[in-house]
């Protein structure tokens, strides 16, 4: 088990490493939002019951706030440009 504070530091390391917003996909609530941590969006309907989805958004830099986030699934690789 990771705690929540541990992911917030771990997507802020991954967010200095890549120079990106970092995308955290979840399923659970984290809490009270912090260190530029944003909650995007709680999914809580799914057809499995049980299943529940929150989004949040690790910003690289307060100041470039429309940068696109960097979804990663097990690869440290740059999304595709197209």
């Amino acid at each position: 088990p990771v705690s929540g504070r541990e992911l917030i530091r771990k997507a802020e390391n991954f967010a200095a490493l890549e120079h990106r917003d970092v995308l955290l996909i979840l399923n659970y609530d984290l809490g009270p939002e912090g260190d530029g941590l944003v909650k995007i969006r709680s999914f809580d309907q799914s057809i499995v019951k049980d299943e529940r989805y929150v989004l949040y958004r690790k910003s690289y830099s307060m100041d470039d706030a429309i940068q696109r986030p960097l979804c990663v699934s097990g690869n440290h690789s740059p999304p595709d440009s197209r």
